[in-house]
């Protein structure tokens, strides 16, 4: 009996979905500070050193995930996850697994 890749298509699925919100990610402009500034609030107890510190943060977070190496793995990701849904697609299990673990690499 010859066994089902369920668990392959579950995660190619769960991979494909994480795919899509990283190249919208990826596509959103990056915030302004200002912007970033007006989203964020007082909340008592917290010094106005330390809302700045976070904001500083946030914004250097926002920076890295538009940088070019972070978006050619976004976009490597993308690719490699139609291989792999091809490759099963195509019943080839043993290159949809291989495609699949080089995402991880």
């Amino acid at each position: 009996m010859k066994k089902k890749p369920i668990y392959l298509w579950v995660l190619l699925i769960l991979s494909a979905l994480i795919s899509a919100t990283s190249l919208f990610g990826m596509l959103s402009p990056l915030p302004s500070k200002e912007a970033l500034r007006a989203a964020q609030k007082q909340v008592a107890g917290v010094s106005a050193q330390q809302l700045e510190d976070q904001l500083n943060y946030t914004y250097r977070v926002a920076e890295s995930t538009h940088s070019i190496f972070n978006m050619a793995l976004i976009v490597l990701s993308a690719i490699l996850v139609g291989v792999a849904i091809v490759f099963l697609v195509r019943k080839n299990l043993q290159y949809a697994n291989y495609t699949y673990v080089a995402m991880f690499c």
